[in-house]
């Protein structure tokens, strides 16, 4: 764990480097992705190789490259988010240490307990498959076509000028306001029911856990949901459409 925890911390290091430099610590959203690919590499290389960790390996593989690609082309290049250019405002004393400590350590935190369900599978000796190993697979997959879908739906919606001022309330938007989310979610307790069904503590689901409810209520649909709060439409979406879980209708 310790090879982990060096190499996470030398990570975001390297990012805040970049971001001071930028001068835009937005950039730590596409650095984080890639967090959990360069630690989870850190662990599956300092323990035995075998394919069911490899399996593992490429779900969480497959997530954060893609999730760091997608925000790489969305954001590289853009003005620093509104989030971060109001904490800059707050951090006049000591802007390097504040913003280090409160962007890039933070995020290396919560990327540390919420790849538990990988570092704890990299971890084991001779795991083996079970049915719950194909299972965990299988809704991994279901996940990610929601994610993946739901950000192509939403990106093609809005390249499309008559669509601009609008909300998209098609595709995978009719059944769940946030199908990326509910995806990424949907992929975390998948991997860490993987790592569970191989021998790996069920404390690991608490990590799924985490990262749903920062989704949920902290950095991902309220952030959203704020912004359209007020506008006629939104109200009229939100009545008839879940906020997350696909299918269960009304704004609760």
């Amino acid at each position: 764990m310790s090879t982990v925890l060096i190499t996470l911390v030398l990570y975001f290091l390297f990012a805040f480097t970049v971001g001071t430099v930028k001068k835009n610590h937005g950039l730590v959203d596409i650095a984080w992705g890639m967090g959990f690919v360069v630690s989870g590499l850190a662990a599956l290389f300092t323990h035995e190789i075998t394919v069911v960790k490899l399996l593992g390996f490429g779900m969480m593989l497959i997530w954060g490259l893609r999730l760091s690609i997608y925000l790489f082309i969305r954001n590289w290049g853009k003005t620093e988010d509104k989030r971060y250019t109001d904490m800059r405002k707050r951090w006049v004393k000591h802007p390097y240490l504040y913003s280090f400590l409160n962007v890039y350590a933070l995020q290396g935190v919560l990327l540390f307990l919420i790849n538990q369900p990988y570092y704890q599978l990299a971890f084991l000796t001779d795991p083996q498959l079970s049915l719950l190993s194909y299972f965990s697979i299988f809704f991994w997959v279901i996940g990610f076509i929601f994610e993946v879908l739901g950000d192509k739906q939403l990106s093609d919606f809005r390249k499309n000028p008559e669509n601009k001022g609008k909300l998209i309330t098609s595709g995978l938007w009719s059944i769940t306001r946030h199908p990326n989310y509910f995806g990424e979610a949907l992929m975390w307790w998948s991997m860490a029911a993987y790592s569970v069904s191989v021998g790996a503590p069920i404390a690991v689901l608490l990590s799924a856990l985490l990262i749903t409810l920062f989704l949920r209520y902290v950095s991902g649909v309220p952030l959203l949901e704020k912004k359209y709060k007020d506008r006629e439409d939104f109200k009229i979406y939100a009545k008839n459409t879940s906020v997350f879980i696909p299918w269960f209708k009304g704004n609760k």
